[in-house]
């Protein structure tokens, strides 16, 4: 399966912590914190798809949008600590699979008319669709919220719980 990855989140606030959860021991605070990644990934994984959907020419858009696969990596301690969202789209019947990372580098392969032979396509394609949604208000506001939600559970785990 092709994959490409968006990481949105940093190591050093989340990682020091999910560090100081796990030496408190707190499993509430550590729900909260499971939970605001689920809040935060909602609208991220939304606008992965519709940039896919709007960016990527003709119908092949609608087609790697409708089976794409977000799937959210939380590490909370150690040198991987960050969100990172995986996006696939796998093999699906005589559709085949798409690779998303030359799509990200803007390139595509299909076949031509629907059959073989299969020809790369550059036209249509702008590089940097994975750069833009990290970049992008909707991740951004994501973040934002849940840096601040970061802070909040910082500040219960301070005050003891």
């Amino acid at each position: 399966m092709s994959e490409t990855s968006i990481r949105v989140v940093g190591a050093e606030k989340l990682g020091k912590l999910g560090a100081d959860l796990k030496a408190a021991g707190d499993k509430e605070l550590r729900r909260e914190l499971f939970r605001a990644c689920q809040r935060m990934a909602r609208p991220i994984a939304e606008a992965i798809r519709d940039a896919f959907r709007k960016e990527l020419p003709g119908a092949l858009g609608e087609w790697v949008a409708s089976a794409l696969t977000i799937r959210r990596r939380v590490r909370t301690i150690g040198k991987g600590a960050g969100v990172r969202f995986l996006v696939k789209r796998p093999k699906t019947g005589a559709g085949g699979e798409a690779d998303l990372s030359a799509m990200d580098r803007g390139r595509g392969r299909h076949p031509v008319w629907g059959h073989p032979p299969w020809v790369i396509q550059t036209s249509g394609f702008r590089s940097g669709l994975v750069r833009r949604v990290e970049e992008g208000e909707v991740a951004r506001e994501a973040v934002e919220e849940f840096n601040k939600a970061l802070d909040d559970i910082a500040a219960k785990l301070a005050a003891g719980g």
